[in-house]
């Protein structure tokens, strides 16, 4: 072999070494958030979660394909789920996602706690940082496929929130909420 071969080899494979460590957390969240759904699947990424999250309870269930950023800063509670294909986008900040026991996720949900900063006009919008504020779901709560939850975002206990909602603020307990922005129009008794 010669020394150039060799050169190359050497490259190639350290390459390989790099881009495996780089991306092994990659490719196994992966793996892990898009294993089929089944039994299965669900404890693989409930496992993968336990070792993620700030603190998960026993019985959860995260559905497929979920999208998931600043894992340290979320709380699980116990026999709750998260529907396939939800998203939770965790800003800069200490800020954070608690979800209560047994509150329920549609499908296709969005969580985001951060919003860009905006008050300078003579600073472009992306230089200003970020406000992030947590999002709180409390216990028992059902939430509707497409619901979005922004920064602020305070559900209260038994609450339900119809599909397609956007919540940004603090919905009182056993209330039915709907709409964009989301707005009580009933009370559970």
């Amino acid at each position: 072999m010669t020394f150039l071969k060799q050169i190359i080899r050497f490259l190639n494979d350290n390459f390989i070494r790099l881009m495996m460590r780089y991306c092994q957390k990659t490719w196994i969240e992966a793996i892990a958030l898009n294993y089929p759904e089944s039994l299965k699947g669900s404890h693989f990424r409930y496992l993968f979660l336990k070792s993620r999250v700030h603190s998960i309870g026993d019985e959860f269930h995260l559905g497929k394909g979920c999208i998931i950023s600043g894992y340290s800063d979320i709380v699980l509670g116990e026999n709750s789920g998260i529907g396939q294909g939800s998203h939770i986008s965790l800003g800069p900040g200490d800020k954070k996602l608690k979800i209560g026991s047994n509150v329920w996720v549609g499908p296709e949900c969005y969580f985001r706690n951060a919003n860009h900063k905006y008050e300078d006009l003579n600073k472009p919008i992306m230089d200003q940082g970020h406000d992030a504020r947590d999002i709180t779901i409390e216990d028992g709560v059902w939430i509707g496929a497409r619901a979005v939850f922004l920064g602020g975002s305070h559900i209260g206990k038994n609450s339900i929130i119809a599909a397609g909602s956007v919540v940004s603020t603090k919905i009182p307990d056993n209330s039915v909420v709907a709409g964009n922005p989301a707005r009580v129009v009933k009370r559970r008794s």
